[in-house]
């Protein structure tokens, strides 16, 4: 399985197919650069987790006695059907981005033509991109090198797209260019944050025309699946500045699944918010 990770610097480890289809943004650019603001809880997505705070009554816990329990607020159903939605897009967005990632190789295609690969969901499929950005013009241009495409039901039959690209790219051609470009610059504002080795990432469309990017540890080992690590990295809707750093874990837990019971017809399932 071949995916974007993150090392010490921002790079990517497949290649691209050539004949590029370029693709510029429409504002002057100036190179990608990072203004991190601190996160505010009145600007907290929708996807903000569960709150929990003490009892007002609760004292604070004094030596030797038990330590005050909190409460749990139940989020909003508005709040609940956001993290289901995201947690659906971040599931099809990996394997997507797996499986197509897996068939460019087979095509031992030119690995000089790329450096970055990325997702979008755009009308009624799923499009990954390889390609390449241009930051020497008076835009921001991403010369797209390799395309594949997935219906939205079945992100694990991704094929590749030849010839002219279909009119639905390029009727929403500022959004892959703005999505490449919050995906770079969030890859270089990640460094700070990494606590694993190898991370992947996958590039979420806000609906106020932003960009979540969200880092999760890769998974290397077959038997063992990382637990927490992960974080999100927002950035404009021009896709320039990082506007929000946010840690969902602090650390990683590994899971091997080896130790598992596994009983007849049972199934294994983990997830993190």
């Amino acid at each position: 399985m071949l995916r974007k990770t993150f090392a010490l610097i921002t790079t990517a480890s497949c290649a691209a197919f050539a004949l590029p289809v370029i693709f510029a943004g429409t504002s002057a650019p100036v190179a990608p650069t990072l203004v991190p603001l601190a996160p505010s809880s009145a600007s907290a997505p929708a996807s903000a987790p569960v709150s929990v705070s003490a009892p007002a009554s609760a004292p604070s816990s004094a030596p030797g006695s038990a330590p005050a329990v909190p409460t749990l607020t139940k989020p909003e159903p508005a709040v609940l059907a956001d993290l289901e939605n995201r947690g659906r897009f971040l599931a099809d967005y990996d394997r997507v981005a797996w499986v197509a990632s897996d068939r460019l190789l087979e095509l031992k295609p030119d690995r000089s033509l790329l450096g970055t690969f990325f997702a979008l969901k755009i009308a009624d499929r799923w499009f990954v991109f390889f390609g390449k950005f241009d930051y020497n013009q008076d835009t921001p241009t991403f010369h797209m090198a390799y395309i594949f495409s997935a219906p939205v039901d079945h992100p694990d039959r991704p094929e590749r797209v030849s010839g002219e690209p279909p009119a639905a790219l390029k009727e929403n051609h500022l959004l892959i260019v703005n999505a490449g470009l919050a995906f770079e610059v969030a890859g270089t504002a990640a460094k700070e944050l990494f606590i694993a080795e190898h991370y992947n990432a996958y590039v979420y469309p806000e609906p106020d025309g932003s960009y979540s990017v969200y880092f999760m540890p890769a998974q290397t080992d077959r038997n063992t699946v990382p637990l927490g690590g992960d974080f999100i990295i927002r950035v404009s809707a021009d896709g320039k500045h990082v506007t929000e750093r946010r840690k969902l874990h602090k650390s990683i837990i590994p899971f091997d699944v080896r130790k598992t019971e596994h009983k007849a017809g049972a199934t294994v399932d983990y997830a993190m918010h």
